[in-house]
């Protein structure tokens, strides 16, 4: 899984196929430029990794770790896309319950997004889930479900691709 902090991420795929690591402070922005009707971003921008929406599109980075997240518009290119999120109930923190309701990633809101199963899909999918750090220090209760095709960039959203 990988881990959300302001401070650092750490990485693990849900699947076997993925594995990127985040770490970092944030010196970024507090958020992107966002179109007041969709709420999609309308210009590349750094940002700090809790800033991160249902809809963003983002860079990888070349070395595989960064500070912050890049943003931008969907229609650029772009390597990964945040289609989904699950907010987990308060209490302690458990790795083990995180990581089970990162598992709704590949079921039915993958489904939904992409227009297929996950197992008749050639997209691959990780969670960003909190840090028990981020849990306990920033009340971070968010997992991201990100979409990406492993063949490379895209240009435009993944929404119903049905690949």
């Amino acid at each position: 899984m990988i881990r959300r902090t302001r401070r650092g991420l750490a990485a693990l795929a849900l699947t076997a196929t993925v594995s990127i690591a985040l770490l970092g402070c944030s010196t970024a922005d507090d958020g992107p430029d966002r179109d007041a009707g969709t709420g999609q971003v309308t210009e590349e921008a750094t940002i700090d990794i809790v800033a991160l929406e249902v809809g963003d599109c983002i860079m990888d980075a070349p070395s595989g770790l960064r500070e912050d997240i890049d943003v931008v518009p969907c229609t650029a290119s772009h390597d990964q896309e945040v289609f989904h999120e699950i907010i987990m109930p308060d209490g302690d923190f458990s790795e083990t319950d995180i990581d089970a309701a990162s598992m709704e990633c590949i079921g039915d809101p993958y489904t939904a997004f992409v227009g297929i199963e996950k197992a008749e899909s050639v997209f691959e999918v990780f969670p960003l889930v909190p840090s028990e750090t981020s849990w306990d220090e920033h009340d971070d209760r968010t997992i991201q479900c990100v979409v990406f095709d492993p063949a490379g960039p895209v240009t435009g959203t993944l929404a119903g691709a049905s690949r």
